[in-house]
């Protein structure tokens, strides 16, 4: 990855969901993921396109005002088109009204070791600030909800929440 010159950064997301659908939303991601992942690398194999190159990370957080998860990839892609590639495509197969195109984020690597950290650093946000719109002051804390975190993990469970995919490593 240090030889990749044009890194950038993508967020996917979906609309946020209740409890009782995060596992089926997060399969879902993984499917549309790998469906556009794979139809470029067989486009590359007969020569009629390029292979997608980059990792990825599955992560997924809590609103604890509306009860309702985020479930959204982390991706760093080896160039921009790459990138565009993905985002465009994952707008086009998600269902009419579960995505957004304000929603998704692409912005270059300035600097890997970062970018790398920001991908890998969790699957789920543990603390949560109960006022989302308020940052923490040093005199408030965070809440750790056990019961969402274990909702997300449940949800996550067998499922790999960090991948690399267009490379071996």
């Amino acid at each position: 990855m240090k030889d990749w010159d044009e890194p950038y950064f993508l967020t996917l997301t979906v609309k946020a969901c209740k409890a009782s659908q995060l596992k089926r939303y997060i399969s879902s991601m993984l499917k549309t993921f790998q469906k556009i992942v794979e139809k470029h690398r067989k486009r590359a194999q007969r020569g009629t396109g390029l292979k997608l190159i980059g990792v990825k990370s599955l992560e997924s957080n809590f609103n604890p005002k509306t009860k309702t998860y985020n479930p959204h990839f982390h991706i760093i892609t080896k160039e921009k088109w790459m990138a565009e590639v993905i985002k465009r495509e994952w707008l086009v197969r998600s269902k009419k009204g579960y995505t957004a195109h304000w929603c998704q984020k692409l912005v270059p690597v300035t600097n890997l070791e970062t970018g790398l950290i920001e991908i890998i650093k969790y699957g789920s946000k543990i603390f949560t600030e109960p006022d989302l719109k308020k940052k923490a002051k040093q005199t408030d804390t965070a809440h750790i909800y056990l019961k969402a975190l274990d909702t997300i993990l449940i949800a996550m469970k067998g499922k790999r929440i960090f991948d690399r995919f267009g490379f071996n490593a």
